[in-house]
């Protein structure tokens, strides 16, 4: 059932991997989130003792990390509560989430803070830049002569987009 919960836009198809493969993927960048549901979880929850359940965040990506981190507390605690209320009236969580932030535990936002505001910089620029660029040249008469080139759209822009991002750099 917990699995079944997370769905696209918010989230990706979910994976069962092992716990190795939980460390090297979020080591690698290549999960974000990883959830570790223990065994006989189900056992536990019906049983009336209050197993855990590990969240592992990357922190590294900050505001994917919180937002996400939210929702899946809120995700898992509504299915396991909507699970439990099918077998006993109680009013006590049947779960309790460890959540553990990996590569930055103490949230320092100094780290990263100044790298990825001027990543964001960098994008915006390029992007105010190639906008005013398409602009100038609609003007002027000659995008015209780019259209008419041996190119496709796409490859126009993503060429002024470059172009403009390294003028940034």
């Amino acid at each position: 059932r917990i699995i079944n919960a997370f769905y696209r836009p918010w989230f990706l198809e979910p994976e069962l991997i092992t716990a190795d493969e939980m460390d090297a993927g979020l080591d690698a960048g290549r999960y974000t989130f990883a959830i570790n549901i223990p065994p006989n979880f189900q056992r536990d929850v019906l049983a009336g003792r209050q197993p855990e359940i590990q969240v592992n965040v990357d922190a590294t990506r900050m505001s994917q990390a919180f937002t996400g981190n939210g929702y899946i507390q809120n995700i898992i605690s509504g299915e396991v509560n909507s699970f439990v209320a099918r077998y006993r009236d109680n009013s006590v969580l049947p779960v309790e989430l460890a959540v553990r932030m990996r590569f930055n535990p103490n949230l320092e936002q100094e780290r990263f803070g100044a790298v990825m505001a001027i990543i964001n910089n960098i994008t915006m620029l390029a992007i105010v830049l190639t906008g005013s660029a398409l602009i100038r040249e609609r003007e002027h008469g000659t995008i015209e002569h780019l259209l008419v080139m041996p190119v496709t759209p796409f490859e126009i822009m993503m060429a002024k987009i470059w172009s403009m991002g390294l003028v940034v750099l």
